[in-house]
């Protein structure tokens, strides 16, 4: 299974890649069109100086195709069950550079008959980043990939809770480094300092209070009852060094925002995230040994549920204004899937991209063990099934969005919500993983404790 999620992982990420560069797909043969756009694809540094483009596209370009390149080059060095030795490194890496290199030639080709800009220098830094992928796959990525397998399936044996403690925690980095743009000018970093919040009440009405009650409080409350069940140690200790675990986790993402352009630290998020720890873990301690797993599976259901919603309908200034539902209506290219992410292309739509889709696939996994949803019928009718509830679900609420028009903080236009296809399409991906996700577990039995597996003698003794 390793090689061919490996090989699942590459035609993915290829077709995202692809689908996206060559949005919004409407393609105009025109030659003249065409001649013209080619006079202006070599006008790009290095090639020619005529043309300009800024420092943040050429990264991206560059950082684009690194993922692809390792990806590919670990697929073509891992050692498979037929084959009499791995191949070797150097072939993996000019396969992979060969693959990106064409594939970017020919969106770039593509583009000159596409309302988007083409230039020489995009396909270099794609090449560039495809192939720094495929050196860093090539030396290290077979090594951490089956790793990587070893360390999931173990701590699915062992531990699973660790595995969403991993995720949440990885989202809320993600959200705390966001735009990531480092630095270490020592007068970036000090005007960072200067312009935190170090004063609680001038930290709170940063944001409204539901804010810090669901997205601070609530969040890390979650974090720290997830860790505390971690622990394979009976005693109460864990739920202690869970909520310390969880409080040092907030206070090392908000001291990293100095070193980051456009961002400062606040007090109150680590007060916050430190007093929703502390309430997580005690109320994890009361009731954890009360409550059955479908009873905890049914608060996970409805918590991340309702952590959907607010994310979606928030500020919750719901307005009928016709002229506002008119003007956001979607047009033409714009219902297809992905059309907002892939003509921005920024950090922020990565990040709404795998928040939808592991929100989605967390929700149905808990439906269903909860409920025991989706233990009939054949993998695509489940998986489709999971689709169409979730798609459905992120349907409405984007339909709600029309109900949020812009609206005034003082004397700031704040932008009203803007419904979109592609969180749709997001939620829909996101309810088929988890519905395969649950029926691969499902299927090969659910992962226990030590001490509740059958025929371990010895750890149940040491639990009794």
């Amino acid at each position: 299974m390793r090689p061919r999620l490996l090989t699942i992982f590459c035609l993915v990420y290829l077709g995202l890649v692809l689908y996206g560069s060559l949005m919004p797909w409407e393609f105009t043969f025109d030659r003249n069109i065409g001649a013209d756009e080619w006079r202006h694809v070599w006008g790009y540094w290095p090639f020619g100086h005529t043309e300009h483009t800024s420092l943040p596209d050429v990264v991206s370009n560059l950082l684009l195709y690194m993922p692809l390149g390792g990806l590919l080059a670990v697929r073509w060095t891992i050692r498979t069950a037929t084959a009499a030795a791995r191949p070797a490194r150097r072939i993996a890496v000019f396969r992979a550079v060969i693959v990106c290199s064409s594939l970017s030639a020919t969106v770039e080709f593509a583009q000159l008959f596409l309302p988007r800009t083409s230039s020489a220098q995009d396909w270099l830094m794609n090449t560039m980043g495809g192939f720094s992928g495929a050196c860093a796959g090539a030396a290290f990525g077979a090594r951490f990939w089956n790793a990587a397998v070893v360390w999931i399936e173990d701590r699915w044996q062992r531990r699973p809770l660790v595995l969403a403690a991993v995720g949440i925690a990885g989202l809320l980095a993600i959200d705390a480094v966001l735009p990531l743009i480092p630095t270490l000018d020592v007068s970036q970093v000090w005007h960072n300092i200067k312009a935190s919040h170090v004063a609680l009440g001038t930290g709170f009405a940063v944001h409204p209070w539901h804010h810090w009650l669901v997205e601070r409080a609530g969040v890390y409350g979650a974090l720290a009852a997830i860790l505390g069940g971690c622990s394979l140690r009976p005693s109460r200790r864990r739920w202690i060094d869970a909520a310390l675990v969880t409080t040092c986790f907030a206070l090392a993402l908000e001291l990293a925002k100095p070193f980051i352009v456009s961002r400062s630290a606040n007090a109150m998020n680590v007060l916050s995230s430190a007093a929703g720890a502390a309430v997580g873990a005690i109320l994890a301690a009361a009731f954890s040994r009360r409550l059955t797993v479908q009873t905890k599976a049914a608060l996970a259901t409805a918590a991340i549920a309702l952590y959907i919603v607010y994310l979606e309908l928030t500020p919750f200034n719901f307005a009928w204004n016709s002229r506002y539902i008119a003007k956001k209506w979607p047009v033409g290219s714009e219902w297809l899937p992905l059309f907002s992410y892939a003509l921005r292309g920024s950090m922020e739509d990565v990040r709404s991209f795998v928040r939808g889709i592991a929100l989605s696939a967390a929700f149905i996994y808990c439906l269903c063990m909860w409920t025991g949803w989706l233990r009939r019928g054949t993998r695509i009718g489940r998986l489709l099934a999971a689709a169409f509830v979730t798609g459905a679900l992120g349907a409405a609420l984007e339909a709600a969005q029309f109900l949020l028009p812009d609206y005034a903080v003082g004397r700031t236009i704040v932008p009203g919500r803007t419904p979109s296809t592609s969180d749709v399409f997001c939620y829909a991906a996101g309810g088929a993983l988890g519905a395969l996700v649950w029926t691969m577990v499902s299927h090969a039995g659910p992962a226990l404790p030590p001490y509740e597996q059958p025929g371990n003698f010895a750890a149940r003794d040491v639990k009794k």
